[in-house]
This record gives structure tokens, C-alpha cells and sequence, in this order.
């Protein structure tokens, strides 16, 4: 990559950012919906939910539902307003967004664990 004064960079942490951005796209996309299905259907009742999410695989499923479309959100709200013409905020965009996204997933964690 190139800097803004023309000196070579490494790509930093923006290829994470496009992996977490990736995977919370599928998962906001194919697991979000149909876990909605789920429960719309009957098929999770509150008492039956808590008895999954109390297990660790129950943990790690609603983790990934609730933090993966968080840093997902957080890259195309970043992008759409450097499309929008912030180009200059970039680093500050990069630490509200995915700051935000780092922020909102750790209280997630902190309220599953206590599950």
C-alpha cells in the first residue's frame, strides 16, 4: 500500500476488518434469519433458550449471532461515509467504528457469560 506521502505501508489491520466484515455477513445474512425462524416458530421457547444458551456451544452460537454482524455493521457504515466524503476522518472512522463494534461485542460477551 501506499502512504499518504508516497512511502510504502503494510495493509495493517484492514484485511481483519474485511474478515470480520466477511463472516458477519454470512451470519447476519444465514444464521440471524433462521435462528429468528426458530423462535418465531415455537421451536425456542424462553426456557428451552436459556438451557442453550447455558451450555458452551449455546454461548459461542449466540456470540457469534450478536458480535460478527456488529463489526459487520460497523465496516459498511465506515465505508459509506468515506464514500460519502470523509475520506480525511479515515483513521478516526476506522477507531469510532470498529471501536464501537469492539465495544457493543465485549458487553455481549460479558451478558452471555453471565448466562
Amino acid at each position: 500500500m501506499v502512504g499518504s506521502k508516497g512511502e510504502m505501508r503494510g495493509p495493517g489491520l484492514e484485511p481483519l476488518f474485511w474478515g470480520l466484515f466477511s463472516a458477519g455477513g454470512v451470519v447476519a445474512s444465514f444464521l440471524v434469519p433462521v435462528f429468528a425462524a426458530l423462535a418465531l416458530a415455537g421451536g425456542l421457547e424462553p426456557g428451552r433458550l436459556r438451557a442453550f444458551a447455558a451450555g458452551w456451544p449455546g454461548k459461542l452460537l449466540l456470540l457469534a449471532l450478536l458480535t460478527l454482524p456488529f463489526f459487520h455493521c460497523a465496516h459498511r457504515v465506515k465505508h459509506v461515509l468515506m464514500d460519502l466524503g470523509l475520506h480525511g476522518a479515515h483513521a478516526v472512522l476506522g477507531i469510532v467504528c470498529y471501536g464501537g463494534a469492539t465495544v457493543a461485542s465485549i458487553a455481549a460477551v460479558v451478558v452471555i457469560l453471565r448466562i
